[in-house]
């Protein structure tokens, strides 16, 4: 795990994923949602840019394509009232030419937390947080993910970086949450970290490193603080291991930039 860890803390006050996730880019900058508004900035917080400004939309969870590294992908819900009020889909902002669309158009539904595979096909999304769907962005075709509705709540898939059908989510069961690793190329399917032995018991924000050997995220051990953690992506394979830090840690991604 050569990489260097970037945290970015945010002060979360529910178990369930509420909290604005973060991405980063091969060039260092970071991608954050704030205000209802997704913000481009360095990791030191200099430079900060609003690259949304939509008064009529709340954006959120950010996302960069593995592959090309020029496509933001953000899910966004229609503010306001009226019919459209709560509508939520995922739009891809062009980070070259600043170009916004609507990849998945708005619906009556609860969807979200976009993540890219390994290459520009793919965008892996929560549907109402009872499974996970792998969303075709050239043909619009979705195909549920198998197992991932056996869960009480499944949100927050990662979608890998290297393997073409592997993906990282959170699920959670019996009051417990636990980050697992799919890939039916394979395959196998199972929760990283072995957190059965009691390693830990609440999981958020799994995201891959840059080799996808790895994944880091934040968790804890009954109501404690929230830590940095990491495993390897081989359910098989106890290779968990927990970073103490100062304060509740929430969204780590490793930098690119890493040594």
């Amino acid at each position: 795990m050569r990489n260097r860890v970037v945290l970015l803390i945010a002060v979360v006050g529910l178990l369930m994923p509420l909290a604005p996730a973060s991405a980063q880019d091969t060039s260092g900058w970071l991608y954050v949602a704030r205000g209802g508004e997704i913000i481009a900035m360095r990791p030191d917080g200099s430079g900060a840019v609003n690259l949304t400004q939509t008064p009529g939309r709340i954006e959120d969870e950010p996302d960069v394509s593995n592959a090309s590294g020029r496509t933001l992908y953000v899910h966004f819900t229609i503010a306001g009232d009226g019919a459209g009020s709560g509508q939520q889909g995922i739009g891809d902002l062009n980070l070259v030419s600043g170009g916004y669309d609507d990849r998945i158009p708005a619906v009556s539904a609860q969807l979200g937390d976009p993540s890219h595979g390994s290459d520009d096909t793919y965008l892996y999304i929560h549907d109402r947080f009872r499974q996970i769907v792998r969303y075709d962005v050239f043909t619009g075709d979705r195909q549920e993910m198998p197992g991932t509705n056996n869960f009480e709540s499944v949100y927050q898939p990662a979608g890998s970086p290297t393997a073409p059908n592997g993906f990282a989510y959170v699920a959670t069961l019996g009051g417990t949450s636990a980050v697992r690793v799919q890939d039916f190329d394979v395959p196998q399917d199972g929760a990283v970290g072995s957190p059965a032995d009691g390693t830990y018991n609440q999981a958020l924000y799994p995201s891959y490193a840059p080799d996808g050997s790895y994944v880091v995220f934040s968790c804890r051990s009954g109501g404690g603080q929230w830590n940095l953690c990491a495993s390897g992506t081989v359910p098989t394979e106890n290779t968990f291991s927990t970073i103490p830090t100062p304060t509740d840690a929430f969204s780590p991604v490793v930098s690119p930039q890493g040594d």
